[in-house]
């Protein structure tokens, strides 16, 4: 008898079953219990005898294992859970389990190797029992998000649902939800700490628990009896980083944490060992004294800790950013290229190489000189550690594992130095070959038009040579640094350019490769980054790449991609009909989907599917706990004002006038200007109004009023968009001739420029506020908001969201509306550069996403960003959810959208 009776979501179909898979398979077969239906997924399989219900939510167990001990975990496991015919999952595979160990993954869901879904508490109580004795002696990571059965043990309890309950949040993402007592529902949150609803008791006797670590009468946490913790520098799953007092001599130190089993290698070692290596390289680096300075090593509940000396200053990251340039100019750029050498010369000729030259890894100190930090990858020289280092710094055979050498010291500083010219770190993939040509194509770009880099370009492409062998010594360098101050300019080759697609040829090829990618037959359209996110939504859903598909339709009429949208169209529809919940953000909501789904029905000539997407928007909500534009009410004002427009049906104006009703009256003057935020009650992801950028803040919501001003003639709706206005003038900061605008977010405040959040999408705003009102000072501060967008051109991704193609969108939306040729011939400018980041693939040349990603298809952060952007550059045809240009305004006149 066939023990699988159910397989779903494999892979690849007819390949061999993982070795976890087939261990789980051959013990329930020895046992006789052959009946089990077995769903093998892509990070998932799991386990179910075929008359069990699975209840809603309780408390359930998870059991973590490092990888060199998960078969014996595992088979250990099936054996007590045969006997009880219940329910459990583990990981398909142990790259996925490495993954859930890896030092990188999200704390809340780290180190979950089995899960198991006991019938009751007693049965939990019998089940935790027999898998620790089961499991003793085995090793596993400590899980963040549960509290361990025992001291020691691998298993592990939390309170949660077992059955995937997801809703759509006010803020357009999935999430699992409690029932509570009372019959209401609260988030099912996977916090990085142990934590459970009020009414779950625990279902085990408290034993006595030994104290953690001691308190300090003055607060903080007591660290190996000597390191007084009060602040977190950062979490990770790795380990936290501590600011710290010694208590023994009082100076302020610097203490990271190294987790136990997390990162584990499958032959024993995990980032203990990557810890201890770096405390051993502080000592060995100390007499050079150009690290900090190494205070002590200790273990404390089983995870090691470092303590070093705190270097105060800036990452050369930061320190770059804080210059309030995109780059460094000459006379600078040359200083600290020579500062960087001398230290690397120290370096190498002490028989040391660093390994991880980066950015981040550089610290600027008060006085300028330069301190290197984070040691874990360096060695000395000729060593081999284990293939690792950072992309875009480390070269190719570092990564491949080759022992460490200065050649590849001398690799990452040529990026460094490129960082420092530009502002930009650009991470291209594929083989070497390719990564190799993507780089010189966009290095060609780059210094067709900047002449800093340009004058060291040649010095550049001496360091990052393909061949080690062939890299330039620091002595070479040095003689050419010394040659170009004397002499000036030393002119590159020739840009080539030749090689870099046009937008034309991304156009064609990125629209063929969605088609190709589509899977109507899925439960998501386009393969999602995130499955929390709205399958349906703009940004990241299957309505950014069908409004990619609706603007090449529009643009070219291809058979093909006529096809393609009325499939996908009506694939949205079938889905919106099974989950009739009709949030309202205009890009993580459905808001944004409706004015997809009317425009591909006017496009196809389908009147029922753009009457359904219009009667869908007299469902949108009114009020919503969230006010912004990408997830809450200003974003579905938007999208019923755009449908009034393209409907002509005057039906939804009631609706614009509430929504613009409810958002003045939440709209609050302070000594900041004008601002919105979330209802207090609301637990958001995004802050729903309460930042600056166009997304989640001032501008979005400005945004809806100057169309809700427009739609229904309401001069007082302007008034207030110009308060907004005027709040974003008070808050913009000078960047040379240029505006920015900055961002606070839990680990700092960050100028940035892209569309969602920054530069971009506050200038589309003032452009609009511009044409709708006529005062001049708005279209100034916009094209100070575009100088510096084009400034810093060079430093983004090519994505909508947050890099190239959103500052793009701004540029078109400036020359649209002054006509200045100057904004068209930046905005073609930009799609050159992301023609520059585009890698062949399958025949076709497509654009990765945000950070580099070549997976990505979404909108947002996709590849179908990059290519409504090129196609409202080459064609005019812009995204269904981008307000059009309009004429200004007057109190009481009636006008398109603005």
């Amino acid at each position: 008898m066939t023990m699988i009776i159910a397989s779903t979501d494999q892979p690849t179909p007819g390949a061999a079953r993982p070795a976890l898979v087939a261990l789980t398979e051959r013990v329930l077969a020895e046992l006789g219990e052959q009946d089990r239906v077995v769903h093998l997924g892509e990070q998932w399989c799991t386990v179910t005898p075929p008359e069990t219900k699975v209840r809603r939510q309780g408390w359930k167990l998870h059991l973590s294992a490092t990888t060199a001990h998960a078969e014996r975990v595992l088979e250990r496991a099936v054996r007590v859970l045969a006997e009880f015919r219940i329910a459990f999952k583990f990981a398909a595979s142990r790259t996925v389990l490495r993954e859930l160990n890896g030092p990188r993954c999200t704390r809340g869901g780290a180190g979950k190797f089995i899960t198991v879904y006991p019938a009751d508490d007693a049965q939990l109580r019998v089940l935790a029992l027999r898998l620790h004795r089961a499991t003793a002696g085995l090793s596993g990571p400590r899980i963040l998000s549960d509290r361990p059965y025992r001291a020691g043990s691998l298993v592990h309890c939390r309170y949660g649902c077992f059955l995937a309950n997801p809703v759509l949040s006010p803020d357009g993402d999935y999430r699992d939800m409690l029932l509570t007592p009372d019959g209401g529902t609260v988030e099912d949150r996977r916090e990085p700490w142990f934590s459970a609803p009020a009414w779950a008791r625990w279902p085990f006797s408290e034993p006595r628990r030994a104290a953690r670590s001691a308190a300090a009468p003055s607060g903080g946490v007591l660290l190996g009896g000597r390191f007084l913790a009060a602040e977190a520098i950062r979490h990770a799953n790795k380990g936290g980083v501590y600011r710290a007092i010694d208590t023994e001599t009082g100076e302020t130190v610097v203490v990271k944490q190294a987790r136990a089993h997390v990162g584990d290698d499958g032959a024993g070692g995990d980032v203990r060992d990557i810890q201890r290596h770096e405390a051993a390289m502080l000592r060995r680096f100390a007499p050079l004294g150009l690290t900090p300075r190494f205070v002590a090593e200790f273990s404390q509940d089983g995870d090691d800790f470092l303590a070093q000396e705190l270097v105060e200053g800036q990452s050369l990251r930061r320190w770059l950013a804080s210059a309030g340039t995109p780059g460094l100019g000459w006379p600078k750029l040359l200083a600290v290229t020579r500062d960087l050498m001398a230290l690397l010369a120290r370096v190498h000729a002490d028989g040391l190489v660093l390994g991880d030259l980066t950015p981040g890894n550089v610290m600027v100190r008060p006085d300028g000189g330069l301190t290197l930090i984070d040691l874990e990858l360096a060695a000395e020289e000729g060593a081999t550690l284990s293939a690792s280092g950072t992309p875009g710094y480390a070269p190719y055979e570092q990564l491949s594992g080759s022992p460490r050498t200065a050649s590849a010291d001398r690799h990452a500083l040529g990026a460094v130095l490129v960082f420092l010219a530009t502002g930009a770190e650009i991470v291209h993939s594929g083989q070497m070959a390719q990564r190799m040509l993507q780089r010189r194509r966009w290095l060609d770009l780059v210094c067709a038009e900047h002449s800093v880099l340009g004058r060291l370009r040649p010095l550049v492409d001496g360091l990052q040579d393909a061949d080690p062998d062939r890299r330039w010594s620091l002595t070479r360098a040095g003689q050419f640094l010394d040659a170009v101050s004397v002499r000036g300019a030393v002119l590159p080759d020739a840009p080539h350019g030749d090689d870099v697609p046009d937008a034309d040829t991304l156009i064609t090829d990125g629209v063929e490769h969605l088609l190709a990618a589509a899977r109507p037959e899925a439960k998501v359209l386009w393969p999602v980054v995130d499955p929390r996110q709205d399958a349906c939504s703009a940004w990241p859903g299957a309505a950014g790449g069908l409004a990619a598909v609706l603007a090449a339709t529009e643009a070219t009429g291809d058979p093909r991609c006529h096809d393609a949208l009325r499939t996908g169209a009506r694939w949205l529809l079938g889905r919106m009909r099974e989950e009739a919940v009709p949030t309202p953000g205009l890009l993580h909501g459905r808001a944004g989907t409706l004015l997809v789904l009317h425009r591909a029905g006017q496009v196809l000539d389908d009147s029922d599917m753009a009457d359904e997407a219009l009667g869908w928007a007299h469902r949108l909500p009114v009020r919503w706990p969230n006010l912004d534009l990408a997830s809450g009410t200003a974003g579905a004002g938007l999208a019923m004002c755009g449908l009034t427009v393209a409907s002509g049906d005057p039906g939804l104006l009631g609706r614009i006038e509430a929504i613009a009703e409810h958002l003045a009256h939440e709209a609050r003057l302070d000594d900041r200007g004008l601002t919105w935020a979330p209802a207090s009650t609301y637990a958001a992801r995004s802050r729903g109004g309460a930042a600056h950028g166009l997304a989640h803040g001032t501008a979005g919501i400005a945004t809806f009023l100057l169309s809700a001003a427009a739609t229904l003639g309401r001069g007082d709706l302007l008034e207030l968009a110009g308060l907004a206005g005027r709040t974003l003038a008070g808050a913009a900061v000078q960047d040379g001739s240029g505006v920015r605008w900055v961002e606070h977010t839990g680990t700092g405040a960050y100028a940035v420029d892209g569309w969602a959040s920054g530069t971009a999408g506050i200038g589309s705003f003032l452009v609009r506020l511009w044409r709708a009102s006529g005062e001049g000072a708005w279209l100034e501060l916009a094209e100070r908001a575009a100088l510096s967008v084009w400034q810093r051109r060079w430093g983004q991704d090519p994505s909508a969201a947050h890099g190239t193609a959103g500052q793009g969108e701004f540029l078109l939306d400036l020359h649209a509306a002054t006509g200045e040729q100057r904004y068209r011939l930046w905005a073609e400018r930009l799609g050159r550069i992301i023609g520059g980041h585009a890698h062949r693939q399958g025949g076709r040349w497509l654009v990765p996403g945000a950070g580099w990603r070549r997976d990505d298809l979404s909108h947002g952060t996709g590849t179908a960003g990059s290519l409504g952007f090129l196609v409202r550059l080459r064609h005019g045809i812009g995204a269904p959810w981008s307000p059009p240009g309009g004429r200004p305004l007057t109190a009481g006149a009636r006008a398109s959208l603005v």
